[in-house]
């Protein structure tokens, strides 16, 4: 599994996991074409989703002014890549 960290000084707990839900909201059409199944956990998210041959297992867990998300996916690096630089922008952006 491969991890990123998103820094949110200033932010608590409560209001990031609100951003990360707003941010699984606005990307649900896009989870469902993978056949993605969301999860909460008690301080984040669990994501599962499968096309074609590839997949993606991801959980994104929120603490004080961190997001950390940790992913594990045998798709191509272009399209992980893809992936979570528009995760990264928007979680940047709550």
């Amino acid at each position: 599994m491969e991890t990123m960290t998103i820094s949110k000084p200033g932010k608590t707990k409560q209001e990031l996991k609100n951003g990360l839900k707003n941010l699984l909201e606005k990307y649900r059409d896009q989870i469902q074409m993978l056949n993605g199944k969301v999860t909460e956990i008690s301080d984040g998210y669990e994501i599962k989703g499968d096309k074609f041959i590839f997949h993606v297992d991801a959980a994104i867990t929120v603490d004080e002014e961190t997001y950390m998300i940790r992913y594990y996916s045998n798709a191509p690096r272009q399209y992980i890549d893809k992936g979570l630089g528009i995760v990264k922008d928007t979680l940047e952006n709550v």
